[in-house]
């Protein structure tokens, strides 16, 4: 059977997609799966063997592209359309695929006044559009369904083969991308740079530009961090350089640097710890990386679901009004916390005691 599925979002989205896609590929084994990319996700959905096709649109795609991405849609001719991302020009093009059965989701969330709810796609064409579909309810701040996300996805499963259903976070498994010949090169050269040694991932990407942290209060954080760590530090950035970023390495002496895959390594070492500073990784190198890692330290987003993925224990931090949607999106490592980003001696004290709890290294 062929499956068209658009998860033209982000990495994280996609990452809890990949339970679904597991589970199409184990049971269908002759499956062919066309998945609608964005621009955001791309590069990451093409490390998976299990996307035999990717398409790209942009998220706010010009109609031109629409118009092109219907042609190879109805080329590919699919028997089954699955809608991930609630878009109209996806519902549309669901629609018009000729698929046999086409599935997606029902969003309902709060209206501004917070008095009324709002449906997504609109109550009068969802039968139009979809033939089954999955309810995710956001409403009342996210406080009516805390069912994981990807629990959501798998639930489509029992739509497309009968008697087949996922009910617990324990029967999700994300599938690993491939990154074996990225995996053994890194860890090749940080041999060969003698910086082979354990490490914490901190991930410092664009969201950190969102926290109330001043400069002073961040430093104080890592200085902590540093001082009490027992492993060595990476610290990698994301698209934007951030403040944050920059002020680490202006307090760090780096003795020396080389490159690899594409990107900067910067080291700072002492007699204690080597901190060694990744200036724009690649999803590829950045994955790697995390994979390696003995723990990850990053605000909520694509690296907590693929420090998931290969199971690495990761401290989540989380903006405190999006605490609950995050819920639904919650690391599924089987050591993990959500900690709010609040007072700094806060969070390095919860970090600490997750670390106790969990027999890692105390900080």
């Amino acid at each position: 059977m062929k499956y068209l599925i658009f998860r033209n979002d982000g990495i994280g989205d996609f990452i809890n997609t990949t339970p679904l896609i597991k589970r199409i590929a184990d049971i269908d084994k002759d499956s062919k799966i066309l998945l609608v990319a964005s621009p955001r996700n791309y590069d990451y959905v093409s490390l998976f063997k299990q996307v035999d096709r990717i398409e790209k649109l942009n998220e706010n795609p010009k109609l031109s592209e629409i118009i092109s991405l219907f042609f190879k849609i109805i080329k590919f001719n699919p028997d089954y359309s699955i809608v991930l991302k609630p878009k109209y020009y996806n519902y549309l093009l669901s629609k018009l695929s000729r698929a046999k059965k086409k599935i997606g989701l029902k969003i309902i969330t709060d209206k501004k006044n917070k008095k009324n709810k709002k449906i997504k796609p609109h109550p009068i064409m969802i039968d139009f559009l979809m033939d089954h579909y999955e309810t995710v309810d956001y409403s009342n701040n996210y406080k009516n369904n805390n069912t994981h996300h990807s629990l959501h996805f798998t639930g489509l499963i029992s739509l497309i083969f009968n008697n087949v259903k996922v009910n617990s976070l324990n029967q999700i498994e994300y599938l690993q991308p491939n990154i074996e010949n990225s995996h053994k090169d890194l860890i090749s050269n940080l041999k060969s740079q003698n910086l082979r040694d354990p490490f914490i991932l901190l991930h410092i990407d664009e969201k950190w530009n969102d926290i109330d942290w001043n400069i002073s209060d961040f430093i104080d954080f890592f200085t902590i961090l540093k001082t009490r760590a027992k492993k060595n530090i990476i610290i990698t950035e994301g698209i934007i350089r951030t403040k944050y970023y920059t002020s680490l390495i202006e307090i760090n002496k780096i003795t020396r640097a080389f490159n690899h895959s594409g990107s900067s390594f910067k080291v700072s070492e002492d007699s204690a710890h080597k901190i060694i500073f990744v200036d724009s990784p690649s999803i590829e190198l950045l994955t790697a990386i995390v994979s390696n890692s003995d723990m990850v330290i990053e605000l909520h987003g694509a690296l907590t679901h693929i420090s998931s993925t290969f199971n690495i224990p990761i401290v989540d931090l989380c903006k405190a009004n999006y605490l609950n949607y995050f819920k639904k999106w919650k690391p599924i490592s089987s050591k993990s916390i959500q900690i709010i980003h609040g007072k700094k001696d806060e969070v390095l004290e919860e970090i600490n005691n997750f670390m106790i709890k969990n027999d890692l290294d105390q900080i």
